[in-house]
């Protein structure tokens, strides 16, 4: 016999906590709202206190709540990785604990389109981002040629991460992938790109179905934008993980020779733990260093400065 709708649970809302029960409450609150109600909310909490697990009795009755209070802090994005692991739903639904749902609609969205595209199993739509005190930043929407360009070169996602916040995505659990816990900064490219490896067939909902925090004082991606240690560091990483010469990929870590004025391969190679750089990019570096030199002599000319 087919089992009934409740008895197969279909979506695991999973959620990383660590402090800000205000913010939690309201990715909680906005949860209760959904009409899809086929989920479970699972909590792995690393804060430093138990006023995320107060707050959650508060929930308990109204929702399928699975709490687990680390005994050791796990950090991120290994906090991420353990709701996961402990999920039990069939779809795997990230949500941030500062980030929430955009309307009573959005779950059923997700799930529609898992549902209804049987030869996916990643999915993503636009977002609302907001900042500090709740104000409305930006709409992250995707143009139809940046979507293009990931189906085409799914590396694409090294040079810009077009897809957004994981909180942006559903995905099933069969892919069984995880976040990279040596990483910070590149660890949702990371996880986007392995995923697109094993699938390259995804879905995007143009209609923003969530609002995520963005360039928040208590966000760790405010300790690493613009970062040269950080960046340099985990883009490498990365590169030697995904172990191709992509164009997109080359142009990314030109980039940063750029934004970072690197001059010298042995900055590199501090900053990476890396003995050996390809020739390649020496030559970038080598080019680095030949247009600094010019456009420093150049305004000297100019500003006839000595």
């Amino acid at each position: 016999m087919p089992v009934s709708y409740m008895n197969k649970l279909k979506v695991s809302i999973c959620i990383p906590t660590y402090n800000q029960p205000e913010l939690v409450k309201r990715c909680l609150d906005s949860i209760k709202k959904q009409n899809y109600k086929n989920f479970e909310v699972v909590i792995t909490d690393d804060s430093t206190n138990y006023k995320i697990k107060d707050l959650v009795k508060n929930y308990t009755n109204s929702l399928n709540i699975k709490y687990i209070k680390n005994k050791i802090r796990l950090g991120s994005p290994e906090n991420w990785n353990k709701s996961m692991k402990i999920s039990s739903g069939e779809y795997i639904k990230i949500m941030h604990h500062d980030d929430w749902f955009i309307n009573a609609n959005s779950l059923s969205k997700f799930v529609e389109i898992l549902d209804n595209n049987k030869n996916i199993d990643f999915a993503f739509s636009s977002s609302d981002a907001y900042g500090e005190n709740n104000k409305f930043r930006f709409a992250h929407v995707p143009t139809k040629n940046e979507i293009k360009k990931i189906k085409k070169n799914k590396y694409y996602l090294f040079y810009r991460n077009i897809i957004g916040s994981p909180s942006s995505t559903i995905f099933r659990k069969k892919i069984n992938i995880f976040f990279d816990n040596a990483t910070k900064w590149v660890v949702d490219i990371d996880f986007y790109i392995r995923a697109l490896e094993k699938n390259k067939k995804f879905y995007f909902h143009k209609e923003p179905l969530v609002c995520v925090s963005d360039q928040c004082l208590h966000q760790i991606t405010a300790t690493c934008k613009n970062n040269k240690e950080i960046e340099i560091k985990e883009y490498f990483y990365l590169y030697k993980k995904i172990n191709k010469n992509n164009y997109a990929i080359i142009k990314k870590i030109w980039e940063l020779i750029k934004k970072y004025n690197i001059k010298s391969k042995n900055e590199i190679k501090d900053l990476t733990n890396n003995k050996k750089i390809p020739l390649y990019l020496n030559i970038l570096i080598i080019y680095n260093k030949i247009i600094y030199r010019k456009i420093k002599h150049l305004y000297k000319i100019l500003f006839n400065k000595k």
